[in-house]
């Protein structure tokens, strides 16, 4: 009896403590996210308006181009230095730090509508450079606290965090056409930033309060070279390769959709942001159940996987807009976008999530006992992800006063399919392989 009282006496507690790191968890999980989500709709919310107010500022188209992709261009080396601080400073602590700061910035940004051309420009640049060295911080330690507590749900935390982002993405220049009418350019980002400090702040009380360590996979040492190790290896680099390919052609419509749907068809802003919408819409339910369905059920066919959605991107690309193969035969052009917009969405998601989960395995395959895998993996993947974006961008402002953007489509669809078809027989090859070393009777080596 005495054995019994001193058993539930020993255990009570230790279930209170238990309850306590997983309520503080969940709320640590939920501010994480809540904080991708609010500074990704701080770094879009003043996309519609900063190009009109930095032309009544005087400022050059170029100049206008640059504080645009200045921060995706950044965040594409940003990443993996990141990566290689982050395996040295606490996660949760960087965290903290640089969502306090990202949403400081955010109140003094808004500031600059009172300022001259020339100041304007300057404190523009250095809001670009503060957005992106704290949103690749946000965005890794983020990811990896959740990779390292989650070892079993990687893609599952991986495609969360991709429909953060996106929500941010699509929402952003939303609020701003209702926020910026009403209370301005200032008071738009002082409220973002008032809303990002508070959050920040409750992540800050669940670093404090919480007195138990993320879950840590055991390995042996870091490797300083293991980023350049990682890019020299072939079958590494080619899921950079096709990360970059992706992200270049996903965002490079971006810029130029909206002012070729509204001239050539007639269309309003909102049905542009419709079209836009449904892409990334159907990009985040997709990687919701991609990133659950690569964590259960499928271990392999990841580049095959991988090529299928390259193809079916190249069917959006091919769509959206409207190639001139099919624009000049008449049909409804704002089915066609919106159904390019969609299959450019799902296209993206079959092929990131098994891209980075491939990625992933075969980088903990090829270093064994190296702690700083999973950093220099997210690093890397996300760095291609900003380069391709960057590049996408600023290509197409290059060249869209000298080709048609239905005929760029309809080279740029060829371009992905034929490179999905190069993918997916080497995807195709690897499996085979992978087949033959488990079944080594079917290559006569049994008999």
């Amino acid at each position: 009896m005495e054995s019994t009282d001193l058993t539930s006496c020993v255990h009570l507690p230790s279930q209170k403590n238990k309850n306590k790191t997983d309520k503080l968890l969940y709320i640590f999980i939920i501010a994480a996210y809540t904080t991708i989500t609010l500074s990704t709709i701080g770094l879009t919310q003043g996309f519609p308006v900063i190009s009109s107010i930095a032309k009544s500022k005087g400022l050059l188209d170029i100049e206008i181009g640059l504080i645009y992709c200045l921060q995706a261009i950044l965040c594409a080396f940003l990443f993996p230095i990141s990566s290689v601080i982050l395996t040295k400073v606490n996660k949760k602590l960087a965290l903290c730090v640089c969502s306090l700061l990202v949403y400081c910035s955010f109140i003094l940004y808004g500031f600059i509508i009172s300022m001259s051309r020339t100041p304007f420009l300057i404190f523009s640049l250095i809001f670009s450079c503060v957005e992106a060295y704290c949103e690749t911080m946000i965005f890794l330690s983020a990811n990896l606290i959740l990779w390292e507590t989650f070892p079993d749900r990687q893609s599952t935390m991986f495609a969360m965090q991709e429909v953060t982002i996106s929500i941010g993405y699509v929402s952003g220049p939303s609020i701003c056409a209702i926020l910026y009418p009403l209370i301005g350019f200032s008071h738009m980002y002082l409220l973002i930033g008032i809303l990002g400090l508070i959050v920040s702040l409750v992540i800050t009380a669940t670093l404090v309060l919480s007195k138990t360590e993320n879950k840590t996979m055991v390995r042996e040492q870091a490797d300083p070279l293991l980023i350049l190790r990682i890019i020299l290896t072939p079958s590494l680099s080619l899921h950079l390769v096709v990360t970059f390919t992706t992200a270049f052609f996903f965002n490079y419509f971006y810029p130029v959709i909206g002012p070729y749907l509204i001239s050539r068809y007639d269309v309003t802003v909102s049905t542009v942001g419709w079209v836009i919408m449904s892409g990334e819409l159907v990009y985040m339910v997709c990687s919701i159940i991609l990133g659950y369905m690569y964590d259960n059920y499928i271990h392999s066919l990841h580049i095959v996987v991988a090529a299928l959605g390259l193809f079916t991107q190249a069917i959006g690309i091919f769509l959206y807009p409207p190639s001139s193969l099919i624009s000049n035969k008449g049909g409804n052009y704002l089915t066609f976008s919106i159904f390019g917009s969609i299959f450019n969405g799902l296209g993206i998601a079959l092929c990131f999530i098994p891209i980075l989960t491939s990625l992933l395995m075969k980088a903990e395959e090829r270093f064994p006992g190296v702690s700083n895998v999973e950093p220099s993996v997210a690093g890397l993947f996300t760095g291609a992800y900003y380069l391709g974006e960057g590049a996408g961008q600023f290509i197409s402002e290059v060249i869209a006063d000298f080709y048609s953007l239905d005929v760029i489509s309809t080279y740029l669809a060829g371009f992905v399919l034929i490179f999905s078809v190069v993918l997916l027989l080497i995807g195709v090859i690897k499996f085979r392989e992978l087949k033959m070393l488990k079944h080594p009777f079917k290559r006569g080596i049994i008999n």
